[in-house]
């Protein structure tokens, strides 16, 4: 009796979607047709896999705009808390950043209220609660190394098509806000690419924090064709991070190699002297000494 349901099911589950696709070809325009099929299409995959969800995830935020990217991570959430919580009752899993998390979520709610304009607030405590939550199902999804290096690759990939497209705006000359450019000290600085973000400086911190990821992934990687991909992915967003004149970003950058080689490989420490020393003399007119 049992498996005739459940195969009663596998038969009705295709007809519903068939059936629902038909009407939106005959409904829609093709354009939208097409972006509602990748849609549901993409809600089945992650109904039946969140870590396909969570690999998307990386994979869309630049290209999406916040308050999707927002609606999405909670909708990940409910995905969650349907499967592992209610339907399966799975022990959710214990690490040691729990107590940070809480006291960081804890601070944020107390922010916003006390805050001088709590309604003008409620959208960055919003941001903030969907990146925790992101950051939540990931912890309680993610339980095998092989999964997780899989997301940060699509994470490095990613971050490697901003950059290619910030390198771009470079190659045809974009159009830079004159607030971006500093004039007086930097007359040589014409053009700052800013890719998908639309400010340099944002696209500076993205590329910031996925640079190191990159660079893990060429160091530990054994074989010689994936050194030489994850090697590629490093110099193409390093090069996008250069192109986009933030004084900040580069300390950054300069800042999270030496946290890497401290805690990596400290014998690399010696090769900062004649980098250093060769990229005072490297270095454009336009940002000086």
């Amino acid at each position: 009796m049992v498996v005739e349901q459940l195969k009663r099911k596998e038969l009705v589950i295709p007809l519903v979607i068939g059936i629902l696709f038909s009407i939106l070809y005959n409904e829609l325009p093709f354009k939208y047709f097409g972006a509602a099929f990748i849609g549901i299409v993409g809600v089945v995959l992650i109904l039946y896999d969140i870590k396909i969800g969570l690999m998307a995830g990386v994979f869309i935020l630049p290209f999406m705009p916040d308050m999707l990217n927002l609606l999405y991570m909670y909708f990940l959430l409910a995905v969650f808390i349907f499967h592992e919580v209610i339907k399966d009752a799975n022990p959710l899993t214990k690490t040691k950043v729990d107590m940070p998390i809480v006291l960081f979520s804890i601070i944020i709610i107390i922010s916003t209220i006390t805050s001088i304009s709590p309604v003008d607030s409620l959208r960055d405590l919003a941001l903030h609660i969907g990146g925790l939550c992101f950051l939540f199902v990931m912890i309680n999804s993610v339980n095998k190394r092989q999964d997780f290096n899989i997301i940060v690759t699509v994470l490095v990939f990613s971050a490697t098509l901003v950059a290619l497209y910030g390198l771009y705006q470079f190659v045809v000359g974009v159009e830079v806000d004159k607030a971006w450019l500093d004039v007086k000290n930097n007359p040589g600085i014409t053009t700052r690419v800013y890719s998908v973000f639309n400010n340099p400086n944002i696209l500076a911190e993205y590329l910031v924090m996925i640079i190191p990821l990159s660079v893990s992934l060429f160091w530990y990687s054994k074989k010689l064709s994936k050194k030489i991909i994850f090697l590629g992915t490093t110099l193409i967003m390093v090069l996008a991070l250069v192109l986009t004149s933030s004084r900040g970003g580069w300390i950054g950058f300069a800042f999270s190699a030496l946290v890497f080689i401290l805690l990596i490989e400290k014998r690399l420490l010696l090769t900062l002297i004649p980098i250093t020393i060769g990229g005072l003399f490297l270095l454009p007119d336009s940002i000086g000494l």
